[in-house]
């Protein structure tokens, strides 16, 4: 952090100098030119009182001459109010000791000038802190996770704290600094919904009985409460009898819970049904900390997958233009979390078996049988690349040799391929076994996304940077069953997520935590 270096030498040797207006907003350049703060009331002190403090605090003040900043009761009193508002972002209050900060903005007045330092100091960490948790979260995924490739988002925390006291705009600029998005916002508002139900006491509720219309058994009853309870189900529909309103509600609840719209209780609809309010609130909490770790600009034209919804969408000037199924990762071998740019794309692709695979799938399955490899059309290389018959290859050296697969309509990765650079050898594809997108849990590739319909996203990305290949084009490369790679140049962002509940205006989204990572997190965060 840079931001008053500039300031040292275009104000500090000269009589007067003219401040330079700057919007009230996060401010995320290290060099910035700015003023000091001029407060008459301002109270000078030595720098040791920071010596244990952080480097950015340090140079904060460095560079406002070691003065105190906070003598304003109303920036005072916003950063306690916003603070005090803290828990509608899913954060608790304290990491920012705010009862020492009402304590001490209420006898301010009154207090010794050394008192009104330590003061300062206090409201400058509080705001320092309350400021990066709502800008890249409180935790940090690369601690918690080896597959999150997301790195920080910068920020001039001391730039952005100066304009905000000079503006008399605390409350502006902490707002600035939240997630500007609708899906962080509508979070926000179901944390709000659900906080409001009131504590659930519900028995566990559990039947292997099938259900139909006019149906009166013991759990209709029950049901019928946790539907109301939900939202799902008018309250005035509490009768023990199983009528059509309830099987609409039970398909609400359903839809909203990623389930199969089936109107009965089936296992997956009872497991979810005994979901109590506490749990729903940490999926939340859960999911706006990822929020706050993901990227502000996910960029004007962008593709984005929403891992455990098995979902793809095009997204061009905000406008969902198209929807995908997608296969997913196994828990075993997840997705990653990362944003990258394609890069090009790659029709009729071979395959080359990346080492994981090699270890747990192919080594063992050839070991039992080599005529694996012809029937998969797999040619053998060793380290200076001749091909070996599978006859003569060795499984206790797998890995010393690459395993290439032909392009065809059996080639693992389908027909065509999406390149984009990143860490985990992970890609977009098509795939060769289309009956997969039917199943309702797609968690099954090694971390790859298959999609469906791969064609049209090619067809997407190849018009927006008008580029002289589109579908018809492609089809006829298929048809040739040889390799060929088409590079773009126009900047067109993929984004691979990872959020299991959202606001929608047809109530809370929840959906199955396929990697069990939500309440971990919200134990984490809390």
């Amino acid at each position: 952090m840079k931001y008053f270096m500039l300031l040292t030498f275009a104000c500090f040797g000269l009589i007067s100098c003219q401040k330079i207006k700057h919007p009230v907003s996060v401010v995320t350049n290290d060099t910035i030119e700015l003023s000091p703060i001029d407060a008459v009331s301002a109270v000078a002190f030595d720098s040791l009182l920071l010596k244990d403090k952080s480097p950015e605090l340090l140079r904060f003040y460095r560079y406002n001459q070691f003065k105190t900043v906070w003598a304003l009761d109303s920036n005072r009193s916003a950063l306690i109010e916003s603070i005090e508002k803290i828990h509608e972002d899913g954060l608790d209050d304290s990491p920012y000791d705010l009862a020492g900060l009402k304590k001490n903005n209420d006898a301010y007045a009154k207090i010794a000038d050394s008192e009104k330092v330590l003061t300062d100091i206090l409201f400058s960490e509080s705001f320092f802190k309350v400021s990066n948790d709502l800008y890249n979260g409180r935790l940090n995924p690369k601690k918690l996770y080896n597959d999150w490739d997301l790195d920080p988002k910068k920020i001039n925390t001391g730039a952005t704290m100066h304009l905000a006291l000079e503006n008399n705009a605390i409350e502006q600029s902490l707002d600035s600094l939240r997630p500007k998005n609708a899906i962080y916002n509508g979070l926000r508002s179901a944390l709000k919904e659900l906080r409001k139900l009131p504590d659930d006491s519900f028995d566990e509720f559990g039947t292997g009985r099938k259900i139909k219309i006019n149906d009166s058994l013991p759990e209709i009853a029950e049901l019928k409460k946790r539907l109301i309870y939900w939202g799902d189900l008018p309250a005035e529909e509490n009768s023990a009898r199983f009528n059509k309103a309830t099987e609409a509600g039970l398909k609400h609840f359903q839809v909203r819970n990623g389930l199969d719209e089936t109107g009965l209780l089936d296992k997956e609809t009872v497991m979810v049904l005994n979901h109590n309010k506490a749990q729903k609130i940490s999926q939340v909490l859960a999911n706006l900390e990822r929020w706050r770790w993901y990227p502000r600009d996910l960029g004007t034209q962008y593709v984005l997958v929403n891992i455990p919804d098995y979902s793809l969408v095009v997204v061009s000037n905000g406008d969902t233009i198209q929807r995908h199924k997608v296969i997913v990762g196994k828990p075993a071998r997840r997705t990653p979390i990362l944003s990258s740019k394609f890069s090009g794309l790659v029709i009729n692709p071979t395959w080359t078996v990346p080492p994981t695979i090699l270890k747990n799938d192919l080594t063992p399955a050839a070991t039992k049988n080599r005529g694996y490899f012809a029937s998969r059309g797999f040619t053998i290389y060793d380290n200076k690349g001749n091909v070996v018959s599978a006859q003569d290859w060795n499984p206790e050296r797998a890995s010393s040799y690459r395993y290439v697969q032909k392009p065809g309509k059996s080639n693992s990765l389908g027909r065509i391929k999406f390149d984009f650079k990143n860490n985990h050898m992970v890609y977009l594809h098509d795939t060769n076994n289309t009956n997969n997108f039917n199943k309702d849990d797609r968690d099954l590739s090694s971390g790859c996304i298959r999609v469906q319909n791969p064609f049209d996203l090619a067809d997407y990305i190849l018009k927006t940077e008008n580029n002289p290949y589109n579908k018809s084009k492609l089809e006829e490369i298929v048809k040739t069953e040889k390799t060929q790679h088409i590079p773009l140049k126009k900047s067109i962002e993929i984004h691979q997520f990872y959020w299991t509940a959202w606001n929608s205006k047809d109530g809370i989204q929840f959906r199955q935590d396929i990697y069990k990572l939500d309440d971990d997190l919200a134990a984490k965060l809390n």
